[in-house]
């Protein structure tokens, strides 16, 4: 095996923005074309597995998920690190009740929201599936906080009213957290030490491959991590200025051919 290369998935494998779902044909093409001259291709996203369904059986050799704390290899079990649950269970209710957060708890195969992301998330599909909404709820396994049980929460996506609270939270948050920075008001939770960078190396341990002949592409702050820990960390052109600035490269924006181009530009094609 040559190497391997890691992809983001929104803003850098699937033009989510635009309203997209899947990869664009020329990337599929360009990635099988990967595979055949001896690359892995793995995913590595924030999403959890029930999320990146629409990427299991179409050319990739395995995933990276949520953040990090999950790896898993086409045709074998999965590997996870979760929370402790009565930890993480007093971690969300402190960011509910006392700092004016909410939650999008996120186990391998579904996710639980606060009352106030579970709104708007049955908003925003409604809106855009329309008579689909229950059928796409169901395929991503979406459910209240309230019925969260004894399922291994693995990331945990937060967001607070205002920059204020964030700040607040982040001067007592516990040492047992990995907190990712995702803007302003939100970011993503994880256990301390999971990243993206720890899944792409247990994957390399898994696959025998050296860190410094991977490649990573992203555009958003969650693949910081994972961009400085490869061999090569390449940003696409519509990424986050900070992630551009710390990335060995910037290709050419999602919508532009930026992961053709950057697969030229380092001849891996």
């Amino acid at each position: 095996m040559k190497g391997i290369l890691f992809f983001d998935v929104d803003g850098t494998l699937i033009d989510s923005g635009h309203g997209r779902e899947v990869p664009d044909e020329k990337v599929m093409e360009a990635i099988g074309r990967l595979r055949r001259r001896g690359y892995a291709c793995i995913v590595s996203s924030g999403r959890n597995m029930s999320g990146l369904h629409m990427l299991k059986g179409i050319g990739f050799d395995g995933f990276v998920f949520s953040d990090g704390a999950g790896i898993l290899l086409e045709g074998k079990p999965s590997e996870v690190i979760s929370f402790d649950h009565d930890e993480i269970d007093s971690i969300m209710k402190q960011i509910i009740e006392e700092y004016h957060g909410r939650v999008h708890a996120c186990h391998e195969d579904g996710s639980f929201a606060s009352s106030a992301v579970y709104a708007a998330t049955l908003q925003k599909v409604g809106e855009q599936y329309g008579e689909r909404r229950d059928e796409i709820l169901e395929l991503y396994n979406v459910k209240p906080l309230e019925q969260w049980k004894n399922e291994k929460i693995l990331e945990v996506d937060i967001y607070f009213e205002n920059e204020d609270w964030k700040n607040a939270w982040m001067k007592q948050k516990p040492e047992s957290i990995e907190y990712i920075d995702m803007g302003k008001e939100n970011g993503e939770i994880t256990v301390t030490g999971i990243t993206k960078a720890a899944g792409c190396r247990r994957m390399c341990d898994v696959l025998g491959v050296d860190l410094k002949d991977c490649y990573a592409f992203g555009d958003s702050m969650n693949d910081e991590a994972m961009l400085k820990e490869c061999g090569t960390g390449i940003c696409m052109g519509n990424g986050d200025p900070r992630l551009k600035a710390a990335a060995d490269h910037v290709t050419s924006a999602i919508d532009e051919d930026g992961l053709i181009r950057a697969f030229t530009y380092f001849g891996l094609l």
